[in-house]
């Protein structure tokens, strides 16, 4: 007879192998997100959840059989540790690594983000925030990472906007001009003029589009707008929206952070606080490395913010690591039962986890973070809950089956004493 229950002893471990791999799998991305190619980052992050999630499924029913027989625990214990690493760690690896792969394939003509625009504060108070000018050293830098391919503006703005390039192809000759009129703002002066700064860019990008490219803005301040954005908010903001052009914010100290933040999350772009003006160069390089970067657990930039397409793509592959996540637990058992009530309930676990993280992103950008901790937890307590739903339709079957059993052979013992009681007449 077929029996399955819920371990609640499983389904906390579970849990806990999920919290596990979320800490490291944050770990690797925050180290390696630019080091290794997203296909290893994103292999390695559901390999090792799996990884963890395997070893404490295993400790739950070594410590308490539930799903399976004490027997287990004697005679095949050891054999699901030596295929622990295979059915989890490396499985998941490969098939995570694909469906990344597939991911950042660009699709439905997604164009990159090779046309950039900076504008960089220049308010009296950078006296004293940026004394140094570390925010033009920082703009140097990114300038140097750029090649040909990409285009870029640079204004610099306080009571006015200050075109120091139009949107132009970054050549060589480019460079050398950028820096140079850059020496002409080292004297900081007036109030902030973020209000313009943005109306600015935009017209620039709109002058200088093609089908082929998509924009993005780096926004530096170290104060609030004093040109009444608040009250034009919508207004200001509307055509970087509709036409999915994100705005990336830094604000350095002293800045109006809630007001960048609000930039950010409507725009679809991120906000970076900076408490020392040396670590400006460090985000400015972290933005542009980042801008095309399509990961399955990350928020999408550009024209594909939005699109259906890759979003449909993230939560049914997400579906589908959920479902061999648990397959991968379940062969671990050696039990096909299991393994197929926990591929359902990792199918829908996935879904959530696909769901949360794309709906996440939409919603409240700035905080990747909880919405991996929430997928993460989805993925590992979700099919842990199924052996419960399937079990009760295996007893139902099993009783239906056995009370079938009873009734016929009753049946044949009356026609065999029948048989019996004619013969001895």
């Amino acid at each position: 007879m077929v029996k399955r229950r819920v371990s609640i002893l499983m389904l906390c471990f579970s849990m806990t192998g999920g919290l596990l791999g979320f800490f490291f799998g944050e770990w690797l991305i925050d180290k390696f997100l630019l080091v290794w190619p997203s296909t290893v980052l994103m292999g390695m992050y559901f390999g090792i959840l799996a990884l963890f999630i395997g070893i404490m499924c295993i400790l739950a029913e070594k410590i308490r059989p539930v799903l399976i027989s004490a027997s287990w625990t004697s005679k095949y214990y050891k054999s699901s540790l030596k295929y622990l690493v295979p059915c989890t760690l490396v499985l998941l690896f490969l098939c995570a690594g694909l469906f990344q792969y597939i991911y950042g394939l660009n699709f439905q003509k997604a164009r990159n983000i090779d046309d950039i625009v900076i504008l960089v504060d220049n308010s009296g108070s950078l006296k004293d925030t940026d004394p140094q000018n570390k925010r033009f050293e920082a703009v140097e830098s990114l300038i140097a990472e750029m090649n040909v391919q990409n285009r870029i503006s640079v204004s610099v703005f306080s009571d006015n906007v200050n075109k120091v390039q139009n949107m132009e192809a970054v050549t060589p000759e480019v460079k050398s001009n950028i820096l140079s009129k850059l020496d002409d703002y080292k004297i900081p002066d007036g109030r902030t003029n973020i209000k313009g700064a943005i109306l600015n860019a935009f017209s620039d990008i709109y002058n200088a589009a093609q089908d082929d490219r998509a924009a993005m803005v780096i926004l530096l301040s170290d104060g609030g707008d004093n040109f009444n954005l608040a009250d034009t908010f919508q207004e200001t903001l509307e055509p970087y929206i509709e036409s999915n052009i994100p705005i990336f914010s830094i604000g350095m100290a002293g800045s109006d952070v809630k007001m960048l933040k609000r930039i950010s999350q409507a725009t679809g772009g991120n906000y970076y606080n900076v408490s020392r003006v040396e670590n400006v160069e460090n985000i400015f390089n972290k933005i542009y490395r980042e801008k095309d970067l399509r990961l399955l657990v990350g928020e999408r930039h550009g024209s594909t913010s939005y699109s259906i397409l890759y979003s449909i793509m993230r939560i049914a592959f997400i579906a589908v690591i959920g479902a061999i996540i648990g397959i991968s637990v379940g062969v671990l058992f050696d039990d096909k039962y299991i393994a197929r009530s926990f591929a359902l309930g990792g199918l829908l676990a996935g879904i959530a986890g696909g769901a949360i993280i794309e709906a996440g992103f939409r919603l409240a950008p700035w905080m990747g973070f909880f919405h991996r901790l929430l997928a993460d937890i989805s993925l590992s307590a979700i099919f842990a809950l199924f052996p419960f739903a399937v079990g009760i339709n295996e007893a139902q079957n099993t009783g239906k089956k056995n009370a079938d059993i009873r009734k016929e052979s009753s049946s044949r013992g009356s026609r065999d004493i029948g048989k019996t009681q004619s013969r001895s007449f």
